[in-house]
C-alpha cells in the first residue's frame, strides 16, 4: 500500500469551490423516462411546460422541476423556447424502442454530450470502472461538493454508463461500447452553449451545496454558517421602550453566491 510522505500531523488537501461545474446527482435512465413522458404529449412537435410539468407530477416552480429540466438539457434531450418544449432529434431517438440499435447511439451521445460525464468518460476509457466510494472521493474534490451529493453523483455516473452499455463484460469502461458506434459526429455543442447548461445544472442541483473555498493547506469549515441578526425600532420611531429581535439563520446550505443574496436582502452584506 502506498503512504504518503511527509508527518502524520499534513493536512489533506480541501475540496475547491467550483473547481468543475455541471454535476448532477441524477443519470441518464431517470432523464429518459422524462423524455418518454414528453414524447407521449409532443410526439415530433412541442408542448406547453405546464401540461409536460403535469406528466412528471411536478409544479413548475418547483425546485424539482428545475433539476429536471437542467439534465435533460444537459444531455441535448429537449428543446425549449418561451412556454413551449420538445425533444431534439437525438431526444426522439433516445425514446424510439423500434430501432434497439438507434436507441443504444443515442444512450452514448447522451452521455457524451453532457461535458463532466464526457471528461470522466475519457479518463476511465480503456481501463476498469471505479468503485463509488474512489469515483465520489474524486468527485467531491475536483467539484467541489459535500460527500453525500459526491457519492449520489458516481451512482449517478456509473448507472449512466450500465445504461448505456459503455462497461463491458470484463467491468472495463468502453467510450464507445463494445459494438463502436459512429458517435464521433455528435459532441458538436458549442462551448458558450455548453457552459449555460453547465450553469444551469450548477443551479438546479444547488441543494449538494459547494463546500466553502479554503486555501492551500487550510481544513474545509464544514460548520453551519450562523448569521447573527439584529433589528432595531427605526430612528425615527418614538415609542418609550425598544425591543430588540435576534434571529439566528442557518445558511449551511446554500452556495456562497446564494449566502451573499440573502445578506444582501438583508443589508447585512456591509457587516464585517
Amino acid at each position: 500500500m502506498t503512504t504518503p510522505t511527509g508527518t502524520g500531523n499534513a493536512k489533506q488537501p480541501a475540496p475547491n469551490s467550483g473547481v468543475k461545474r455541471g454535476l448532477p446527482n441524477i443519470g441518464l435512465p431517470e432523464a429518459e423516462k422524462m423524455a418518454t413522458k414528453l414524447w407521449g404529449i409532443a410526439r415530433l412537435g412541442k408542448a406547453s411546460t405546464q401540461a409536460f410539468a403535469k406528466q412528471l407530477g411536478l409544479s413548475t416552480s418547483s425546485g424539482s422541476w428545475d433539476t429536471r429540466l437542467a439534465l435533460m438539457k444537459g444531455f441535448q434531450l429537449i428543446e425549449k423556447k418561451d412556454d413551449q418544449i420538445g425533444l431534439t432529434t437525438l431526444g426522439q431517438q433516445l425514446v424510439n424502442s423500434s430501432d434497439p440499435e438507434q436507441q443504444k447511439e443515442a444512450r452514448r451521445a447522451a452521455v457524451l454530450h453532457l461535458k463532466a460525464y464526457r471528461e470522466l468518460v475519457t479518463d476511465f476509457d480503456g481501463t476498469p470502472v471505479p468503485a463509488v466510494d474512489v469515483l465520489a472521493s474524486r468527485l467531491q474534490y475536483d467539484y467541489g461538493k459535500k460527500e453525500d451529493f459526491a457519492t449520489a453523483a458516481a451512482n449517478a455516473f456509473i448507472n449512466s454508463l450500465q445504461y448505456a452499455e459503455m462497461i463491458d463484460t470484463s467491468g472495463v469502461v468502453r467510450i464507445q461500447g463494445d459494438d463502436k458506434p459512429g458517435i464521433s459526429e455528435l459532441n458538436d455543442v458549442p462551448d458558450e452553449e455548453e457552459s449555460e447548461n453547465d450553469a444551469d445544472i450548477d443551479r438546479a442541483f444547488g441543494d449538494g451545496g459547494y463546500l466553502l473555498e479554503t486555501g492551500p493547506g487550510e481544513e474545509p469549515n464544514n460548520n453551519p454558517v450562523m448569521v447573527e441578526y439584529e433589528s432595531f425600532p427605526a430612528a425615527e420611531s418614538h415609542t418609550e421602550s425598544s425591543i430588540k429581535l435576534s434571529v439566528t439563520l442557518d445558511l449551511s446550505k446554500y452556495r456562497a453566491d446564494e449566502v451573499i443574496q440573502i445578506l444582501s436582502s438583508l443589508g447585512l452584506t456591509h457587516r464585517a
